[in-house]
């Protein structure tokens, strides 16, 4: 799946500057992010990426893997605003220099959360209030940490770590900066994105329909995070592109809004912020929000998916004479049940005992 974009640089065929090393003195200028940008498309893709492995080629397929899953409709949060007003995503870069607008040795960090354990400073330049650090495809002195990223609508931030990174920052006129991260990350992000899509899928099956048909087309049925490590969609869709040291790593560039203060609550959408608040039964669902899955603490029926509630909500099951899970109609199609029968609803022919869906949306009688 991976594209590669020809990289036109005005330093191509120049020799690259050392690494900036230090020692890196002055105040310690402490910006906090309060927006992302991720690709939702090939060109936003390409336009967040760099040449990381020196074959004058783009590279920043996590980039293009999430501009793809953005083209299905449902399954890319836009509610990364929510997450930081609410506190689930607290990211900040630390600035080391002692000219902010033009400095030689300057040094920028990228700290996901302050509990992380990883986190690593870039070296770099300060020219005309624009900061670009060491090159992942020439330096040995880059950044690292984890990323703390809101990717995924109904499932919590995604986190990872990230090496070998660049960060480029230009001021936006008001006193904060664009930035610019980008690297690499290992082949655990496989393990990564499948937990995400199985708390995802979990949450709101209903509205992944089409996703869950890319990523398990044999209809194993098996949509936990450890049945989706294993499929072949999902590792097409994550293609490690740049090897280092007989390692396979995975390229991403990611783009972020950086700000003197935090961004300030409260959240907008309270059912996406993905922390319990306002008359949420559990995290993001009951009350006000979508109905919560199997196992979400409940105080009503009409709060779960299923429409039984024991204190928590009952798990989906192909028995319970509901509509529920990725049924296509009451306890029949779908991934897990039993195929549905002539005129019962269907999305696909695989929901059928005929195995053909009408352009009505019913099942076709056994010929």
């Amino acid at each position: 799946m991976r594209v590669a974009w020809l990289l036109l640089i005005a330093a191509c065929g120049t020799s690259s500057p050392p690494d900036v090393v230090g020692p890196f003195t002055g105040d310690i200028r402490t910006y906090y992010v309060d927006a992302f940008s991720l690709p939702t498309h090939a060109a936003d893709a390409r336009e967040m990426g760099d040449d990381l492995d020196g074959d004058h080629m783009v590279d920043n397929e996590l980039g293009l893997s999430i501009g793809s899953l953005a083209g299905l409709g449902n399954d890319i949060t836009t509610h990364g605003g929510d997450m930081l007003a609410a506190g689930v995503i607290k990211s900040k870069f630390e600035i080391i220099a002692d000219d902010i607008d033009n400095d030689e040795t300057v040094s920028v960090r990228y700290v996901g959360d302050d509990l992380d354990s990883v986190s690593m400073m870039v070296g770099g330049t300060m020219r005309n209030g624009v900061f670009v650090s060491n090159r992942t495809r020439t330096g040995q002195e880059l950044g690292a940490a984890m990323l703390h990223l809101p990717v995924l609508v109904d499932a919590d931030p995604t986190t990872f770590a990230i090496h070998d990174m660049e960060l480029d920052l230009s001021p936006d006129g008001h006193g904060g900066y664009n930035a610019l991260a980008r690297g690499l990350v290992g082949p655990e992000i496989i393990n990564v994105a499948a937990a995400g899509l199985a708390q995802m899928i979990a949450n709101n099956p209903a509205d992944h329909a089409g996703l869950i048909q890319i990523l398990d087309e044999v209809k194993s049925g098996d949509l936990s995070a450890r049945g989706l490590e294993a499929s072949p969609a999902l590792h097409n869709l994550l293609i490690a592109d740049i090897e280092r040291d007989g390692t396979k790593l995975t390229s991403f560039g990611f783009g972020f809004h950086l700000a003197q203060a935090p961004l300030a609550g409260p959240p907008v959408d309270l059912c996406h912020d993905r922390i319990r608040d306002g008359d949420e039964a559990d995290v993001d669902c009951g009350g006000s929000c979508l109905a919560c899955a199997g196992g979400a603490t409940c105080s009503a029926p009409a709060e779960c998916q299923t429409g039984m509630c024991n204190g928590t909500c009952s798990a989906v099951s192909c028995s319970d004479g509901l509509k529920d899970g990725l049924e296509s109609d009451v306890d029949c199609g779908g991934w897990e049940c039993r195929p549905c029968v002539t005129g019962q609803h269907c999305v696909t022919g695989g929901d059928c005992q005929s195995m053909v869906c009408l352009s009505s949306g019913l099942c076709q009688g056994v010929m």
